[in-house]
């Protein structure tokens, strides 16, 4: 049996700045990620996500610490970096960790070795001065908030007495929804196979369960077996909605022109 090979966090944040240089550059998130090897994607997209929760907060205190805009690459490296970096305590890696490995990135890529000194050099001042830092950039709204300057305008005309909280929600990590296949299992009996497994779970709307803590779908129960699907709890009212009300045995045709990749087609066939 082979062993799985330890893909490097260098690595990985070089894949996850040029997914974040892709999107800046007006490439969507989607795409940006798509783009990634297969071998990375997931450590990719689960930075990647970190990072643009944190990006306007990251931009402010790239300005800061480097006032001359440095190449597409760098800013996109140090930005990854400072998004992961000032998250303190919630980080994914320590933070002398994440400088060595940006620093490394940098050394990594014959494009940038010679800017890995400024590299270092930016992030251990973040690490001397981040209260400070952070405090100075908390006085810009996009830092603050983490939303380009428009969309803060907008949300404040439209929900003036509710913008600060939608704002809020909509940065926190979404939490992992799986549909459970009620043509194989029941909720109640999947959710006694989730607890034999170590995994704390609770029942949401009609056939969901919501994990307590994301998991890896290769470690959830029955996953690979088709007794679950991970699907958004709002995306699993489709089929219902759909179906309600309708009396008539006759077969359905039904176009999902928005099928990526068919979660909800998948559930009006369960």
């Amino acid at each position: 049996m082979n062993t799985p090979t330890r893909i490097p966090l260098w690595q990985q944040l070089q894949a996850a700045a040029h997914a974040l240089q892709a999107m800046l550059a007006g490439a969507s998130g989607t795409s940006a990620i798509g783009a990634v090897d297969a071998s990375l994607r997931p450590g990719v997209q689960a930075l990647s996500f970190a990072v643009w929760r944190h990006l306007g907060q990251a931009q402010a205190l790239r300005q800061l610490l480097a006032p001359r805009k440095p190449s597409a690459q760098i800013d996109a490296l140090l930005c990854s970096a400072l998004a992961l970096l000032s998250q303190g305590d919630d980080a994914p890696y320590d933070a002398h960790t994440l400088v060595n490995q940006t620093v490394e990135a940098a050394k990594k890529n014959p494009r940038l070795k010679a800017q890995a000194s400024f590299v270092n050099a930016c992030l251990r001042r973040f690490l001397r001065e981040q209260a400070a830092l952070l405090a100075q950039v908390a006085q810009d709204p996009v830092a603050r908030w983490n939303h380009p300057a428009w969309w803060l305008a907008q949300m404040q005309a439209e929900w003036p007495g509710q913008w600060q909280a939608i704002l809020e929600a909509n940065n926190v990590q979404a939490p992992m929804v799986l549909r459970v296949n009620t043509r194989r299992i029941s909720v109640a009996d999947y959710l006694k196979k989730l607890q034999a497994a170590g995994l704390t779970a609770q029942p949401l709307g009609l056939v969901g369960v919501v994990l307590q803590h994301a998991s890896a779908v290769q470690h959830i129960p029955g996953f690979a077996d088709g007794l679950v699907s991970v699907q958004d709890s709002a995306a699993q009212w489709a089929a219902p909605l759909l179906l309600s009300g309708l009396h008539s045995q006759a077969p359905l045709q039904v176009l999902d022109a928005c099928a990526a990749p068919g979660g909800k087609t998948a559930h009006l066939l369960e």
